[in-house]
């Protein structure tokens, strides 16, 4: 290597223009927009549901439904089941989709019967990605 015919990558606080070309601000103007740091949080829960969710489908209703405040008193008992309600709900769903993601796919279960003791064992067998951080519950 000729150490000599090496250029530097940055010049005046840029990379060089062979290397990364300069954007055309009108282009890229045209498809920027400000977006908030809650925004960015609702987009990222919203993928979790739907992976190829974008920052538009925001906007939709029934997706920034937030539920009502909880209060300190209560008009009735129907005022407080509509308040409660909603919450526990999505505590529940909140719940399942915990649960759901805790289970494993493609396993494979062997039963074997002891010949000493005629035990019934069950032998599980996960692949090698799942071993390194298994833990199993019985339940």
């Amino acid at each position: 290597w000729n150490m000599e015919s090496w250029t530097p990558l940055v010049q005046d606080r840029e990379l060089v223009p062979w290397l990364v070309k300069i954007p055309n601000l009108s282009k890229e103007e045209k498809r920027q927009r400000k977006i908030t740091t809650a925004q960015i949080n609702k987009l990222e829960d919203l993928w979790k549901q739907n992976p190829d969710a974008i920052l538009g489908d925001l906007e939709k209703p029934g997706v920034d439904d937030e539920p009502d405040q909880v209060l300190a008193c209560y008009e009735d008992g129907y005022h407080y089941q509509n308040v409660f309600g909603p919450l526990v709900k999505l505590e529940a769903d909140y719940d399942q989709e915990m649960k759901e993601a805790l289970s494993e796919d493609n396993v494979q279960l062997r039963w074997k019967t002891s010949e000493v003791n005629q035990r019934v064992f069950a032998i599980f067998l996960f692949s090698a990605a799942q071993t390194e951080s298994l833990r199993m519950t019985i339940g």
